[in-house]
């Protein structure tokens, strides 16, 4: 007769599993980590870590993109700071007293 070893290693499956549980709580750090990775309560946790490097023209025009954007940013300051002066100085010419504009 031929042996099986699947056929074989499924009829064990009980008396490992029974090793198993008995190794746990004798308190096997290896015992309990494949428990919880049979249970599938164990997530292995990976980091992967991407690198580009870039060339010089790359680096060049990303700089001048940067100062396009921050002169941009200036440019807006200016004309914010600039909306209230003309407000007050349209409030200044109002005559009050007649309710004039």
């Amino acid at each position: 007769m031929k042996h099986d070893s699947k056929k074989y290693l499924e009829n064990s499956s009980k008396d490992m599993d029974d090793a198993l549980v008995k190794a746990c709580l004798k308190g096997s750090p290896q015992a309990l980590q494949l428990y919880y990775k049979v249970m599938g309560r164990l997530v292995e946790k990976t980091e992967i870590t991407e690198r580009r490097v870039i060339t010089a023209d790359e680096h060049f025009k990303m700089l001048a993109e940067a100062e396009q954007r921050i002169k941009g940013l200036e440019e807006s300051e200016d004309r914010v700071t600039q909306v209230p002066k003309k407000i007050r100085e349209d409030i200044e010419d109002v005559d009050w007293d007649k309710n004039e504009v």
